[in-house]
């Protein structure tokens, strides 16, 4: 920190030689006032003035231009105290003034605060000498240096070192300031006494030993040299065992380095608590040894890919799983492993992933190392950088080969319900059991020409043989009826799609084959029933069932009409494509009639149980 007053008093001693040996020359000789007058131009960064003992300025020099912005025309003739001093300095600038012609002698330099012409205030100090003539006081010369600039400074330091105590006692470290020599603690901050749980006064009694825990005089050995070093040749980083007060053991992380408080000279030992973290660290070390033994241990294959799809790690399930060592595996493109059928799903899927789609249960056949084939399910989601950008793909697969045997028995197991189920209809109504055989084939072939997915026309082929089912409680009476319907009996048909679908809910994983089946009796323009759905909400199965099941009708034999010829009904299906039926359905059918007929209207395909007739 600047001494303000050490400064100064130096450089008045040099003014008052200054003063000395101007009031000398103007005393030697009058011609020499211009010679002194003209000496002032040249002290430029020095403001002299001289004035009389009302203060009215004689003598203005540059160097109080430059400092207060008057011009000397301006400035000689004006009281001084009018001029430049701030209010309440009047009165006693002017009884400094009268102290000096009373006495013919120098004053001390004392501080000013003066206004220049823009209105900013100037601290300045100053000295006054008289120039004195056959012993009488004649005029005063005021010699100054403008110490502003020196004050701001002052202030701006004395803020900053309030600032650095605010920060030594709010930052979230614990900081010691140790005395190098013996180690004793000089001064600690608030978050230092809250770590050890000591007074700031208790803790200038302490040492860093004190505060630590273990052998008392290996401690005392051992902190003197990591302080020395520290102290003599840089920055020293430890890990400690420290003590509280209350004679707690915790772990903390120790920064120590030289540094300096108020012109003493010390060591800074900057300390955080790492228990919990070093906790953490503990639990990360078992967590990463589970996740060892996971993955050696796993039965599924978990590996990652980089962005040309290219295996870069795999665990030791490759060996149990697939037969292959991992140095066997790693390098290769993952689409060596899959069945070939199995690429081109597998490179949509892969170009999603890197697109940032995660990908959920995707089935796939692989291929072992001895060339046998398993089923995989397979999870796999994007790998991001820390600059979130995908530079490949993290997999879990697994060997759910087993399991598909299984589930292959249960469907078996469900075909033969489904048989059961259908063969119940059948005895309600003869023309039902050909019908559900004939709509499972008709609707498949639909299905194929609009290219349905493999589950898709699973779902297909089950709704087509059950789509019927819920007629089981309908009265057979009802069924049977030649005549036409009473607005009852037809409430009690209408209500069949619903039941129907009530019963293979009941059977695991057939959710979407009975919303199939509910649907199926549903009309493109909304007329349909049991609910009323229009294009857009029925399903694309429901709607083909819906056009093989009104086609079937048409060109079957029923207890109250004959049946339709081919191109009646193909004539019909036209008619009501777009409002009952899905226009896209009826034209997907009428070309595979076409081609059975071999494009022959006279040589159509009838029903056959009506070729006999």
């Amino acid at each position: 920190m600047f001494e303000t007053e050490s400064v100064i008093g130096i450089c008045f001693i040099v003014f008052t030689i200054i003063g000395m040996l101007i009031q000398h020359l103007i005393s030697s000789h009058k011609k020499v006032i211009s010679s002194v007058e003209s000496l002032t131009e040249y002290v430029t960064n020095i403001p002299i003035q001289s004035f009389n003992k009302d203060g009215i300025i004689l003598l203005w020099n540059r160097a109080s231009e430059m400092t207060y912005g008057y011009l000397r025309k301006d400035a000689i003739g004006k009281k001084i105290t009018d001029l430049l001093l701030v209010d309440g300095e009047e009165e006693q600038f002017m009884e400094n003034v009268a102290q000096v012609y009373a006495t013919n002698m120098p004053l001390p330099p004392r501080q000013w605060i003066m206004l220049a012409q823009n209105g900013h205030k100037r601290v300045i100090y100053s000295t006054m000498f008289p120039y004195v003539k056959a012993g009488v006081c004649e005029s005063i010369f005021c010699i100054e240096v403008d110490i502003t600039d020196i004050k701001n400074h002052e202030e701006g330091l004395t803020s900053s070192l309030e600032k650095y105590k605010s920060i030594f006692e709010e930052v979230n470290d614990a900081i010691y300031v140790i005395d190098p020599v013996n180690n004793k603690i000089i001064t600690a901050n608030k978050k230092a006494c809250q770590l050890c749980e000591y007074s700031k006064e208790e803790l200038s009694k302490l040492s860093i030993e004190d505060l630590s825990y273990g052998d008392k005089e290996a401690l005392r050995t051992k902190i003197k040299a990591v302080t020395a070093k520290a102290f003599y040749e840089g920055e020293q980083d430890l890990e400690w065992l420290a003590l509280k007060k209350t004679g707690e053991v915790f772990e903390v992380e120790i920064n120590m380095q030289k540094g300096v408080v108020e012109k003493r000279e010390c060591v800074f030992a900057i300390v955080r608590d790492i228990s919990q973290r070093k906790r953490t660290e503990e639990k990360l070390k078992h967590a990463e040894k589970r996740y060892s033994d996971l993955l050696r241990n796993t039965s599924s294959l978990i590996f990652s890919l980089d962005n040309e799809s290219l295996i870069t790690s795999i665990n030791s399930a490759a060996n149990r799983v697939l037969k292959y060592k991992k140095s066997e595996i790693v390098g290769h493109n993952i689409l060596d492993l899959l069945h070939p059928d199995e690429h081109i799903k597998a490179n949509q899927i892969l170009a999603e992933i890197k697109n940032g789609k995660k990908n959920k249960d995707a089935e796939f056949r692989c291929i072992k190392k001895d060339n046998s084939e398993i089923v995989i399910l397979l999870n796999a989601w994007p790998m991001y950088d820390k600059d979130n950008k995908i530079i490949g793909i993290y997999g879990v697969a697994k060997d759910i080969t087993e399991q598909k045997k299984i589930l292959e028995r249960m469907r078996e197991m469900v075909i033969q319900i489904v048989s059961m189920l259908s063969e119940t209809v059948s005895v309600a109504d003869r023309y039902t059991e050909d019908h559900c055989e004939r709509l499972k084939e008709l609707s498949l072939k639909i299905g194929a020409e609009l290219a349905l997915n493999a589950t898709q026309m699973e779902h297909l082929k089950f709704a087509a043989l059950l789509h019927d089912v819920g007629k089981v409680g309908v009265p057979i009476h009802i069924l049977l009826k030649k005549g036409k319907l009473t607005e009852e009996e037809w409430t009690a048909i209408k209500e069949h799609p619903k039941k129907g679908a009530d019963i293979v809910r009941r059977l695991n994983g057939f959710e979407a084959v009975a919303l199939i089946i509910e649907q199926h009796q549903e009309r493109i323009d909304g007329k349909g029933y049991p609910l009323g759905l229009q294009k857009g909400q029925i399903k694309k199965e429901a709607t083909i069932i819906s056009v093989v099941d009104a086609f079937d009708a048409m060109t079957s034999d029923r207890p109250y009409r004959k049946a339709m010829s081919l191109e009646e009904a193909i004539k019909e299906l036209e008619k009501n494509s777009g409002s009952q039926f899905d226009q896209e359905v009826v034209e997907a059918f009428i070309r595979i009639l076409r081609k059975e007929a071999g494009n022959k209207p006279n040589n159509p395909i009838e029903n056959p149980e009506n070729q006999e007739k």
